[in-house]
């Protein structure tokens, strides 16, 4: 009997031992999770931040193609008021001609005034566009593996908060230069309708005189 006893008080507690095993478990599984969802986070913040980056560089590149639209609108208005000036020299010939053979002339129609659209134009200066760097990888050595994923996913919250800033900036220049251009437009057609309106009226006078 003693012997039973004492063979049963001997006997470890094995008991214990499934609970320690399984809280270790337990806590590599969440230690495994949270890596990825700091993984996961990274991997969508580098993505938008790529996004952004794109999307700048596109802005950029709409900038300069209406910058160089707006210098072939300012060279066509050049050539449309450079019509206007021959068109002013002949109607004064046309005149001189009509004062010599006044009973062959008509009343001369008054010419449209012409629209004053000049102005001086102003480039939109596109910010300059970035590429984003890439992420330093901070050794195990300096921080642990959860710090440094944070601080790298800081970071790239830092850039894409900079690169959507500097969007909403090109975007507004973006949007001025537009009106500008559509403003310019409106008036080179204003224009040019005059210069075929005085055109047509300077062929009736010179019919006139033949």
């Amino acid at each position: 009997m003693r012997r039973a006893l004492f063979e049963q008080g001997s006997q470890p507690d094995n008991k214990k031992l499934p609970e320690s095993s399984n809280a270790s478990t337990s806590h590599a599984s969440i230690q495994q999770q949270l890596q990825q969802q700091r993984e996961a986070k990274r991997a969508i913040a580098e993505e938008m931040l790529m996004s952004v980056a794109n999307t700048n560089a596109q802005c950029a590149e709409t900038l300069a193609e209406l910058d160089r639209q707006g210098e072939q609108l300012a060279r066509a208005h050049d050539k449309v008021r450079g019509v206007h000036e021959h068109l002013s020299m002949a109607e004064q010939h046309l005149h001189r001609m009509e004062h010599f053979f006044p009973s062959l002339s008509r009343p001369p129609q008054p010419p449209q005034p012409v629209a004053d659209t000049a102005s001086d134009r102003r480039k939109a200066q596109a910010p300059v566009v970035t590429s984003p760097a890439n992420q330093p990888r901070q050794s195990s050595m300096e921080q642990s593996a959860s710090s440094s994923d944070d601080a790298q996913l800081d970071m790239a919250l830092e850039q894409i908060t900079n690169g959507l800033q500097l969007l909403q900036n090109q975007s507004r220049v973006l949007g001025a230069e537009l009106d500008r251009q559509n403003a310019k437009l409106g008036g080179l057609e204003q224009d040019v309708d005059t210069a075929n309106s005085r055109l047509r009226q300077d062929n009736r006078r010179v019919r006139n005189l033949m």
